[in-house]
């Protein structure tokens, strides 16, 4: 199974006028599941990620705040309200 919602540099692109863009603001549910592995996904190849925290949820607090503590560590800036 995939939980990455990023599809590397083609779809991107697309949104982009063609070009590849610096940075990416990630949003999202479970976060413990689809915006930390789109994170690390992001990070590896090579763009700048910045997370909205009060936009991104789990099923528990707790799985929310270890997700938001995996995406600091590979350098996520985070956003908070």
């Amino acid at each position: 199974m995939l939980f990455c919602s990023f599809q590397i540099n083609k779809e991107l692109a697309i949104f982009c006028n063609g070009e590849k863009p610096e940075s990416i603001v990630l949003m999202g549910i479970e976060t413990h599941v689809c915006v930390e592995n789109t994170a690390v996904d992001l990070r590896q190849y090579g763009y700048e990620v910045h997370t909205v925290a009060d936009c991104c949820s789990s099923r528990t607090q707790e799985d929310r705040l270890l997700a938001l503590e995996v995406c600091s560590m590979i350098i996520c800036s985070f956003y908070f309200n």
